[in-house]
């Protein structure tokens, strides 16, 4: 059983090492608990739109008069006439089914935009290559070096050497690990500025079911004189039997008092393209966990490397 030389309590002031290679990064699901942008700007346009599955309720109620006279056969001789029709509240619903609708284009335009949490899964990044690499501050503790043993024997003791070196610089030529974890990597605070989205291309887009509530009363009045003596609306108005020698206008009054558009399958936008610009955005503190796999460093040094004692089994 060959022995086994542990550091307890390590240091080293600082490293540099050359060119990096890492095989494979795997890095855990991201939550970052809110996104802040400011000045948020999209400008859209779409090729056509469709309203699916309309349907109309409006609530109404109609007053009508009129006033005119009635010639009859028998006795020859003229009656004037006149009264009126008045009907109550109801509603009326109207399904209108799909309705399409034209292109055309939107924009927004917010002050500040708010969201989270915003959460993300990055899948796994192949082979990643770093030019160079400078650490400092880096303290290691319980650090176990396995060494041959020369007689190939052990004599289940261990005893502290201390370390008569000082601070030394150790240069390592190539470094191998199969895999390193990182968990609990804490991120701060990220700012970025100037973000820009251009030549956004969406296929289709389909809201959410929604509806559409009108609330504000409408009075329409409607005359049509129903006489055909070639005025107004006259001449599109056919009478006969008793009505060719009568005269009769009436007065009518559609009242609208609400009006409801559910359009039960959402809004579809079809062809969306745009672009969206914010001027700056913030995002909280998040942690991650890495993975990194067949990892290789070349010209490794650890400058002022402190080993002030060694425990040695054997």
């Amino acid at each position: 059983m060959p022995p086994d030389i542990l550091i307890p309590n390590s240091s080293i002031d600082s490293s540099t090492g050359g060119p990096m290679t890492i095989d494979k990064m795997e890095v855990s699901a991201v939550t970052i608990p809110s996104v802040d942008m400011k000045d948020f700007k999209g400008s859209f346009t779409y090729a056509s739109s469709t309203a699916k599955d309309v349907q109309i309720e409006m609530t109404l109620s109609v007053c009508s008069t009129f006033t005119g006279s009635v010639s009859v056969c028998w006795p020859i001789c003229c009656v004037c006439v006149s009264g009126g029709i008045a009907i109550s509240s109801y509603t009326q619903t109207n399904c209108l089914g799909d309705v399409a609708m034209e292109g055309g284009s939107f924009c927004m335009s917010v002050p500040t935009a708010d969201f989270g949490p915003f959460s993300m899964t990055i899948p796994p990044v192949g082979k990643t290559t770093v030019a160079k690499i400078n650490a400092t501050d880096i303290c290691m503790h319980c650090t176990e070096v396995p060494l041959p043993s020369p007689l190939g024997i052990t004599l289940g003791d261990s005893f502290p050497v201390p370390n008569p070196m000082g601070p030394i610089d150790v240069k390592v030529k190539e470094t191998t690990m199969k895999q390193l974890d990182s968990t609990g990597i804490a991120v701060p605070p990220a700012s970025l500025k100037s973000i820009k989205a251009l030549n956004i291309k969406i296929p289709s887009v389909t809201t959410k079911a929604m509806t559409v509530v009108s609330s504000t009363a409408v009075s329409v009045p409607m005359s049509m004189p129903l006489y055909n003596d070639g005025s107004a609306l006259g001449s599109k108005v056919t009478t006969w039997g008793c009505a060719s020698r009568s005269s009769i206008e009436t007065d009518m009054t559609l009242n609208i008092s609400t009006v409801t558009m559910n359009i039960k399958g959402g809004i579809e936008f079809t062809d969306i393209q745009g672009t969206v610009t914010t001027s700056s955005a913030s995002a909280g503190p998040f942690d991650m966990n890495l993975d990194l796999k067949g990892i290789k460093i070349k010209g490794l040094t650890l400058m002022g490397m402190k080993m002030p004692e060694i425990e040695v089994q054997l």
